[in-house]
């Protein structure tokens, strides 16, 4: 599936429906590795700690999202997330530079 916004290329994207807190959990570590982002550097960037991102991701949740989860589906909803996968980049590492001539000593 892909969507495109006029004058853009499209980009690929992937969908995701969320009926549970597993479900949830899994949605936020695909997207968060797409991201090639570590538990730790989502955690910084949103204020939370890494072993509570940890929880989430594997679906151990507070009750509350559980709960909202339960009466969404009662009434016969869903949540959808979607994302717009990254296109694929070259993970090669450039060689590292030469080292630059040490500059002569003054004595």
């Amino acid at each position: 599936m892909s969507h495109k916004v006029e004058g853009e290329v499209a980009m690929p994207t992937r969908t995701w429906t969320i009926r549970t807190t597993s479900d949830l959990g899994r949605t936020v570590a695909d997207i968060r590795a797409a991201q090639h982002l570590t538990q730790a550097d989502i955690a910084a960037d949103s204020g939370l700690t890494r072993d509570y991102v940890a929880k989430l991701e594997t679906g151990r949740t507070s009750p509350l999202i559980d709960h909202l989860l339960r009466l969404l589906r009662r009434l016969g909803a869903t949540i959808t997330v979607t994302f717009d996968v990254p296109e694929a980049h070259d993970d090669t590492v450039a060689p590292p530079s030469p080292p630059a001539p040490d500059e002569p000593s003054a004595s």
